[in-house]
């Protein structure tokens, strides 16, 4: 069994720290974020707000491993919709404002 470490673990069924939440097989304590189940909910959400929505600025940072898994989860979704995703990374508070201009530029909703 792998050691936790609590910085870098969300998701203990990805990591591979218990079988199902249903069903752990083991003793586990401690939090988990089962966000990415809501991820392509929440565009479903916000398409149905905005009837026509069709470009997303996504913000990240590529500096958290999690996000990849993320971004796969919401281009799922996105796919699904019609939606067109642009991606920014943000990784310091400086590559905020560029990625707004970005987003502008590329005509995000």
């Amino acid at each position: 069994m792998k050691t936790p470490s609590f910085k870098d673990k969300r998701d203990p069924v990805a990591e591979g720290f218990v079988a199902s939440l249903a069903r752990p097989g083991g003793n586990i304590t401690g939090l988990s974020n089962l966000d990415s189940e809501l991820r392509g909910k929440r565009l479903e959400l916000l398409k149905e707000v905005v009837p026509k929505l069709s470009r997303v600025a996504v913000f990240g940072s590529s500096a958290n491993r999690a996000n990849a898994q993320s971004l796969k989860e919401i281009e799922l979704g996105a796919g699904a919709l019609g939606v067109n995703l642009q991606y920014l990374d943000v990784i310091v508070s400086k590559d905020i404002e560029p990625a707004f201009r970005t987003a502008v530029t590329g005509r995000a909703s």
